[in-house]
């Protein structure tokens, strides 16, 4: 039965029970009406028996007559008064009595409806809650009615196996992604650490000598390459955050130290654009535990904003320690006299790939992924960013951080491994395991020969054969490799007792570097990376 039809079928019940009980009120009245009139008529009766008996006898009104002609009268007053509230008194009760009588059918009969009606509706929210919290698509919903209900029912059920099928084409598309972000990684970085190795040789070479008029167009390979590179590498992070392997690698760090770097990488764009820019940092900051790649890049990706959309203007960075809910706090606030946003352009503003119109796309250019990222990272690191903007009189940008995040014991395993080889002042021996022979060259090019001894590996196997004959010093291990991969050989040199305490920098495309840590690396180092990036990973071990 449908759910209108037992509406229906509840109504006319109660109409029914509702008539029942008025018929039964007008009859009790009639009933009470009757008899009062039979009493009433009694009395009329010996009235006029009364009248009869005064013509019948002297003619003449006596005393006596008169008296008892007023006491038929005022007997005759009280009892149609007595009758008057009778009746009153017998139809109120009747229409107390009806109306709770419909009251309680009513109820009675809105429960039955209702409890009919509900239990299935809570039935069908229950199961659709558990598939929805569960992510459980293999729930049906049972289909014991053929009512409005049960067709609810046999839509929910399409629903949630509609929903299941796009949730199981979403893990095939994650999975597709993930796969293609890990060979991208590896097939864009290799070349740019081509690119970007080479020209830092020639540029070294050019000095050397002293044919400095290419130093101007192997600058500006450098400068677009790293540029390609940063672009590359922001959307490689963004999907990282999107798949969820994103990992924060915590270190110690001086606050101080990073500001300064951060400053004088955006030194150039700075001066491009006329800019003047004011560091407002105390000089007695505790030092920061904190990933301190993420915390430069979200400075960095700020501050170039900054300068992008200002022009002769000011840019202000100011750093301010505070106290949270009894833990250390620290903000950075960027703040610049450019063209600012609107309240619409604000609400858009951390979503990837946005842009805040077309017309800014093409005087401004880039991708849009830098604010998406910069929120991403406050946000795994504990902290948030938030904005204050007003049109054509700047933008102030404040990313809040904890100052100690959560300590990971794999972050620093050259710790423990410092102490536990010694190293002379003799030309010390480096093993390079790599199928790219470009890296071989820009670490051998990077490093003095007169301190380093580079010897080449070109697959896992020949590399583990190397390193057992010559017991080098420091091992630089590639990941994808044919053959034995890096990370089975960085297993098989940590078993070996006489290999094991050799550090080795993993030098890959593959950002897994907790991963590595946890097999026993020493240091990480993706690819692309320059001299210097070298100089102060070996400075760090040696």
């Amino acid at each position: 039965m449908k759910i209108r039809q037992k509406l229906l079928a509840g109504f006319t019940g109660i109409s029914l029970l509702t008539l029942l009980i008025g018929g039964f009120s007008v009859y009790e009245i009639n009933k009470t009406a009757k008899k009062l009139s039979t009493t009433e008529a009694q009395r009329v009766a010996e009235t006029l028996a009364f009248y009869a008996e005064l013509e019948i006898g002297d003619k003449g009104l006596t005393q006596p007559h008169i008296e008892k002609l007023q006491e038929h009268t005022i007997a005759l007053h009280e009892i149609r008064e007595q009758d008057i509230k009778s009746i009153t008194t017998v139809s109120i009760r009747l229409i107390l009595v009806a109306t709770f009588g419909c009251l309680i059918a009513a109820s009675s009969v809105g429960i039955l409806i209702a409890a009919k009606i509900s239990q299935p509706l809570l039935m069908v929210k229950k199961l659709a809650q558990k598939a929805t919290q569960e992510a459980n698509f293999d729930i049906q919903v049972p289909i014991n009615t053929k009512d409005e209900v049960g067709d609810l029912s046999i839509s929910l059920n399409l629903l949630i196996q509609k929903v299941k099928e796009l949730f199981q084409e979403k893990e095939v598309a994650k999975q597709a992604k993930n796969e293609f972000l890990t060979n991208m990684s590896h097939k864009l970085r290799t070349p740019m650490n081509t690119i970007l190795g080479y020209t830092e040789i020639l540029q070294k070479k050019a000095e050397d000598i002293g044919q400095e008029s290419f130093l101007p167009d192997l600058h500006q390979i450098r400068s677009v390459s790293k540029h390609l590179l940063s672009l590359i590498d922001n959307i490689l992070d963004l999907s990282k955050v999107e798949a969820g392997k994103m990992e924060m690698h915590l270190e110690s760090f001086e606050i101080s130290s990073l500001v300064k770097e951060v400053v004088s990488m955006i030194k150039p764009l700075n001066e491009k654009h006329g800019n003047t820019v004011v560091i407002d940092c105390p000089s007695n900051l505790a030092k920061m535990y904190a990933d301190r790649t993420r915390v430069r890049q979200s400075l960095f990706n700020l501050l170039s904003n900054a300068c992008k959309f200002t022009e002769n203007g000011q840019i202000t960075l100011s750093i301010e320690p505070y106290t949270k809910e009894n833990e250390p706090w620290i903000s950075f606030a960027i703040e610049d006299t450019g063209i600012g946003m609107d309240k619409e352009q604000m609400q858009e503003l951390f979503k990837a790939f946005y842009q805040a119109d077309s017309s800014t796309n093409r005087k401004y250019s880039g991708t849009g992924l830098k604010l998406a990222l910069t929120k991403q990272f406050s946000q795994m690191m504990g902290g948030e960013i938030n904005v204050q903007s007003e049109l054509g009189k700047g933008s102030t940008f404040t990313i809040h951080l904890p100052v100690q995040g959560k300590k990971n014991q794999a972050i620093f395993p050259w710790e423990k491994i410092k102490g536990n080889r010694e190293f002379t002042t003799n030309l010390m021996n480096i093993l390079v395991i790599d199928d790219d022979r470009i890296t071989h060259n820009v670490i051998k090019h990077s490093l003095s020969p007169s301190k380093f001894s580079v010897i080449s590996a070109t697959n896992g196997t020949e590399g583990l054969h190397l390193a057992q004959e010559m017991q080098p010093d420091v091992i630089f291990l590639d990941v994808i490799m044919p053959g034995i991969d890096g990370w089975e050989v960085l297993g098989k040199l940590k078993e070996n007792p006489q290999l094991a305490d050799i550090p080795v920098i993993m030098v890959t495309t593959i950002d897994e570097k907790n991963y590595g840590y946890a097999l026993g690396a020493t240091e990480y180092l993706l690819k692309p990376f320059n001299s210097k990036q070298l100089a102060t990973v070996l400075e760090r071990i040696l």
